[in-house]
């Protein structure tokens, strides 16, 4: 029997690995949505791609096309298994964070809050520094200037803003003194303001996990601070 043409069967085979890889790709697409109900409305879409590449491999001529599709056709004894990775990959996916990294949902660059965009200077310039507490200093917002605080700032500056929070180990250099001996007491309110919005040093920013009036009322509180 003649043996075909060997660009002739080169062509060939590429056509029935693009054919192969074509379908694989399509596998790896059900399987990433992580539903499997998607996977089994697509499985007899897979088995008719499957039966096709077989009737053409049957029809090939053994002693030509056969012998350049042999690694095609071990190829596809894998296909039943490819269909089985991690048919749930929402654990698989998830992303983690190590601890004093970025927040987890930033938000995306250029958007603009509900609000508006807030102008707040930077820490340590003069504009920052004059900088007034537009929140009525009272009892109630104490309180919640102190529960924004245990929250947010205690577990490095600790319950007194000395910089002796659970965490201040960790740090190289170890987190400000707040208190009214350090830097709460040598600042304005306006540099203290800036401070948690912007962050500084190993300060992480909190303008997108406390609103303009929390971070207010957390400084209030700061202000109080022996």
């Amino acid at each position: 029997m003649r043996s075909a043409h060997p660009r002739k069967r080169f062509r060939f085979a590429a056509g029935l690995v693009q054919r192969l890889a074509n379908t694989l790709a399509f596998e790896r697409r059900c399987i990433r949505s992580s539903f499997v109900a998607q996977v089994r409305r697509t499985l007899p879409v897979r088995l008719h791609l499957r039966a096709l590449l077989a009737r053409r491999i049957d029809a090939l001529d053994a002693s030509g096309y056969l012998r350049d599709a042999a690694l095609i056709v071990a190829l596809l004894a894998v296909l039943p298994f490819s269909g089985c990775e991690k048919l749930d990959r929402n654990m698989y996916d998830n992303p983690a964070f190590r601890p004093q990294e970025e927040p987890v949902r930033l938000p995306p660059a250029g958007s603009v809050p509900t609000k508006g965009l807030e102008h707040t200077p930077k820490p340590g310039t003069p504009e920052a520094a004059a900088l007034k507490n537009p929140e009525k200093t009272t009892d109630f917002t104490l309180i919640t200037g102190k529960e924004l605080f245990g929250i947010y700032c205690t577990p490095c500056h600790g319950a007194s803003g000395k910089g002796d929070g659970p965490v201040a180990k960790k740090f190289v250099p170890t987190p400000a003194d707040i208190s009214g001996t350090g830097y709460g007491g040598k600042y304005p309110e306006g540099e203290l303001f800036a401070v948690v919005t912007h962050g500084k040093d190993g300060m992480p920013p909190f303008r997108s996990d406390l609103t303009a009036k929390e971070r207010w009322l957390a400084v209030a509180y700061v202000k109080t601070l022996k």
